[in-house]
């Protein structure tokens, strides 16, 4: 899932891992959180939050105590995600690493994500591959 808080009056967008319709349901308006306490309750419930993009203009890198991972690779073409800052930030504060393809427009599929050996079937297999590291980044 991608979230965006209300309540942190920035553009910040996460991606949330490990997320299903029985945690949305328990736990209300996730928007009108902010990172600090969503953190909290996401590790709690075992999920895992990577700040997507936190490079492109208008973005503010979050406090890496609050994340997992950043997305070092965004292919979108139509922004400038600063990547190679993204990847030094998470090398430098020893975040878990990700790739995606911002796919919007047909154009924009299969240029970021990740390969992994083994197939990813479920939100526990996913989340596990995630902290392993075991994968390695599409980079198109």
């Amino acid at each position: 899932m991608e979230l965006r808080f209300d309540m942190d009056n920035v553009d910040n967008d996460y991606l949330v891992f490990g997320i299903d319709e029985k945690f949305l349901r328990n736990n209300g308006d996730l928007i009108n959180m902010n990172l600090k306490s969503f953190s909290k309750l996401a590790h709690e419930n075992g999920l895992i939050i990577f700040q997507a993009h936190p490079f492109r203009v208008n973005m503010r890198i979050s406090d890496p105590k609050y994340l997992d991972g950043i997305e070092v690779y965004n292919a979108c073409v139509r922004h400038n995600s600063n990547n190679d800052i993204a990847e030094a930030w998470a090398d430098k504060y020893g975040l878990l690493k990700s790739s995606g393809s911002d796919y919007h427009r047909p154009e924009d599929v299969g240029k970021g994500g990740i390969i992994t050996e083994t197939p990813i079937t479920d939100n526990t297999e996913l989340i596990k591959t995630l902290l392993s590291s075991e994968y390695s980044l599409i980079k198109e």
